[in-house]
């Protein structure tokens, strides 16, 4: 028998060292009752490895409250199996934080009936590139939310396209300089030349005009 069978709630007294050392097993055979007795700073001491063990059960028996206690860290450490667990009821108590957290393989794992359940507030939470990672099969569910995402969209491939006209007028700009002064390289090359040659030419002729009068 686990030697947390026989409680219904986890003692408030439990400290940082004491949840941490719970087994993997262990923190697998936790109930709901157990679950949701945690406290936030029992919460914020469970390790990458004891929550890479929550079963989706377990992750939807935490109360929506309880999800804003995890760190921006925990947030990341969730698997995109254990992602698409969270309830429509736990999403909008992600906090800014916990959002900007979020790796693309989690966002991409977000389901259907997930993405509708984030907040017109929350919306704005995430990054630029957050925003790119979401597929496009999975932007059809932002339903009464879509206007926000997809303005966030258009303005996020707006500042990326403006970057690359910046860029491309930039090398447009030093072609052009490039091709200014190639252009005046040549002209005064040809005037020496031409020159040179006339020269050449014209003492060339005095030689032979003085050969000739002698």
């Amino acid at each position: 028998m686990n030697i947390i069978d026989n409680i219904d709630t986890l003692p408030l007294h439990l400290t940082e060292d004491q949840i941490q050392s719970f087994l993997p097993i262990q923190i697998a055979a936790f109930t709901k009752e157990q679950i949701q007795s945690f406290m936030l700073s029992q919460i914020q001491a469970l390790t990458e490895n004891q929550i890479s063990f929550f079963t989706p059960l377990q992750i939807q028996s935490f109360k929506p409250e309880q999800v804003s206690f995890f760190t921006k860290e925990q947030i990341s450490w969730f698997t995109k199996d254990q992602i698409p667990a969270f309830t429509k009821d736990q999403i909008p108590y992600l906090t800014k934080e916990q959002i900007q957290e979020l790796t693309m393989e989690q966002i991409q794992s977000l389901i259907g009936q997930q993405i509708p359940a984030f907040t017109k507030d929350q919306i704005p939470f995430f990054t630029d590139m957050q925003i790119q990672w979401f597929r496009a099969d999975q932007r059809k569910f932002f339903k009464v939310i879509r206007i926000p995402i997809i303005n966030k969209l258009k303005t996020s491939s707006l500042i990326i396209k403006e970057n690359q006209i910046f860029v491309e007028e930039k090398i447009r700009k030093k072609s052009n300089q490039w091709s200014l002064k190639k252009f005046w390289f040549l002209v005064i090359s040809f005037f020496f030349t031409t020159t040179s040659i006339f020269s050449l030419f014209y003492i060339s002729w005095i030689v032979k005009l003085k050969r000739t009068l002698i």
